[in-house]
């Protein structure tokens, strides 16, 4: 007789899984979905061995089913449970490590062509990878992701599940960097996947993992061909469709109940650290606030501060965490000073706060406002600095942009990758002049709109290679404080230019270089 792989408290677990037939969320589960559960990267559960335990084969002879809460209580804890077989547990492998595929996905025992599993809501096949496909695959992930995750399998018939296999390099060539800025631009909520392959009846099969969101739910925000605005999809078994009334409405419910939980975690933790000990930090506002006064961070710390991107957390899920990089210090007590992240973003805030050095909060934002404006003219390195972008990853996420001013964002690309400033600025004569004046050690005085045209054309002839940045960026600020609002054409023309010459020539070269640049 085999050696059997599961223990007898497991095979009672199994038996009691089979009986109930769904999760503790109320979705079904299939036998591929039960040895998927008792699977490890060191211990493979055959969907095979799940058959057997529902056939009452003789060697599960005996074991009773486990209770009801038992195996609810299972399901509550399965990722934490260091199985026999594998007293190490390697959780850190992921869903798409060739072993936690190889471990899910089996040939069927009656025939090694196909996999081991029916197509339920978590799984579906594609004979090929093209990501000419992408409305259909976000389509699918969209879904997944609204439901309770799930796998893209590349390779394998849709249906039929026979293995027919794609190139072996063909997912490792892939750039997730192209799904994200589709996924991004088509739904309202980041979409979390992983890509992987792993090989099966000497084929390889390409896989990607959609991980549940917590942000339910994933709504799609453009007309894309098959894609409508508005939609809302939902992976039922075997298909992912428009989201039902039923789901819907669970859905939504789940997504009150949680914010109901968040709040009584925050409760739960003011109470335990004590409402005197405790602060809140009203991010709307910049404001931290608690019993015993304001909370004061040092200046210098401010720009080191991050705040953790919408979605992920650390610690405890479903609280967003603060993370302080650098050290604490005391301060006299005062103003709160923090990293404010503006919102409705214009042509002044860019422009204003690039001669004003601020180090925002968002400085992808300022980089994306400029694809929406009709202005083609405003500092971008600057942002990009701020942002950790290189000139690959600059232009990558222009390329990625929302805007549907398609030509605007094609000449902000080309700017970046070609080098390229504005060429129409006033006359050399007159530059020099007013060149020749403002790097004087005397005062030079701006006093009309015509005055400051020529100033900021002069400021476009600097050398910055011998002019320091702090001056060149001064005489800018006192030009932006006197005419910063106003609504000339050629001014706002002139100062922008300005903006741009300054923002290329001391913020470009500090974008560092990507590996392919070198």
């Amino acid at each position: 007789m085999a050696k059997k792989q599961l223990e007898d408290w497991e095979v009672a677990v199994i038996r009691r899984l089979l009986l109930l037939g769904v999760d503790n969320a109320g979705q079904k589960l299939f036998k591929q979905d039960i040895a998927f559960l008792f699977s490890r990267p060191r211990r493979t559960i055959n969907v095979g061995r799940i058959v057997e335990i529902a056939d009452d084969h003789e060697r599960y002879a005996g074991i009773a089913p486990a209770t009801e809460e038992e195996a609810r209580q299972f399901l509550r804890d399965w990722q934490e449970i260091n199985f026999p077989e594998n007293p190490i547990l390697e959780r850190d492998l992921g869903p798409t490590h060739p072993k936690t595929l190889a471990a899910i996905f089996q040939p069927r025992g009656d025939d090694e062509e196909r996999i081991a599993v029916s197509e339920t809501d978590t799984v579906e096949g594609k004979a090929s990878f093209n990501w000419g496909s992408k409305e259909e695959y976000g389509r699918t992930m969209a879904g997944f992701a609204n439901n309770r995750g799930g796998y893209l399998l590349f390779g394998v018939e849709d249906k039929t599940f026979k293995i027919v296999g794609i190139a072996p390099d063909r997912m490792p060539k892939f750039d997730p960097r192209k799904a994200n800025q589709y996924l991004t631009r088509t739904y309202n909520h980041h979409l979390r996947f992983e890509i992987g392959d792993f090989s099966i009846a000497g084929k390889t099969v390409g896989a990607m993992y959609v991980y549940q969101s917590e942000h339910k739910p994933i709504v799609c925000k453009n007309d894309d061909g098959k894609l409508c605005s508005g939609d809302i999809y939902f992976r039922y078994p075997g298909e992912t469709t428009r989201i039902k009334e039923p789901e819907l409405r669970k859905l939504l419910e789940e997504r009150g109940h949680q914010n109901e939980q968040d709040i009584v975690n925050i409760l739960q933790r003011i109470a335990d650290i004590g409402a005197n000990n405790s602060a809140v930090i009203d991010l709307t506002k910049g404001t931290i606030e608690g019993k015993r006064g304001q909370f004061v961070l040092p200046t210098e710390l401010i720009s080191q501060l991050n705040f953790i991107k919408d979605g992920e957390f650390n610690e405890q899920e479903g609280a967003p965490t603060l993370n302080v990089v650098g050290e604490l210090k005391a301060v006299p007590t005062g103003s709160v000073a923090i990293k404010k992240v503006k919102e409705n973003l214009t042509e002044r805030d860019i422009l204003g706060d690039f001669v004003e050095q601020k180090e925002v909060g968002n400085p992808t934002e300022y980089i994306e406002r400029q694809c929406h404006e009709q202005a083609r003219w405003m500092p971008i390195y600057y942002y990009a600095h701020l942002a950790g972008f290189s000139h690959n990853e600059l232009a990558d996420f222009l390329k990625s942009s929302s805007s549907p001013y398609t030509g605007r964002v094609a000449l902000h690309i080309q700017r970046v990758e070609l080098d390229k400033l504005p060429s129409n600025i006033a006359s050399t004569r007159e530059k020099g002049h007013w060149v020749a004046d403002l790097l004087s050690n005397g005062t030079v005085n701006i006093a009309s709109e015509e005055d400051a045209i020529s100033a900021l054309n002069a400021i476009c002839c600097f050398d910055t290679d011998t002019v320091d940045q702090d001056y060149s960026i001064t005489l800018l600020r006192e030009v932006f404080a006197r005419f910063g609002t106003n609504t000339d054409a050629k001014v706002r023309g002139a100062f922008r230019r300005a903006c741009c010459y300054l923002d290329r020539a001391y913020f470009r070269h500090q974008l560092p270089k990507a590996a392919s640049e070198e």
